[in-house]
């Protein structure tokens, strides 16, 4: 529909067309490109305690374990 602007009958379609083509490259470069950055400034350091703590868990898990 965005390659035909010309033809009789697409008056309508073109602009419809157009803005899903925007829509759907400008959320691709979100979710690739500024998503990952945002979380990058904002939630590393939540992330990298989230993981320590999951290490400590398994780490006592297995001291547990070890323990009859």
């Amino acid at each position: 529909m965005l390659f035909r602007e010309g033809e009789p009958g697409k008056e309508i379609l073109y602009p419809v067309a157009t803005v899903i083509l925007g829509g759907l490259i400008s959320s691709t470069l979100l979710d690739t490109i500024v998503t990952p950055a945002v979380f990058y400034r904002f939630g590393r350091k939540s992330a990298e305690r989230y993981l320590a703590s999951e290490t400590e868990q398994q780490k006592v898990a297995a001291t547990a374990a070890v323990i009859p």
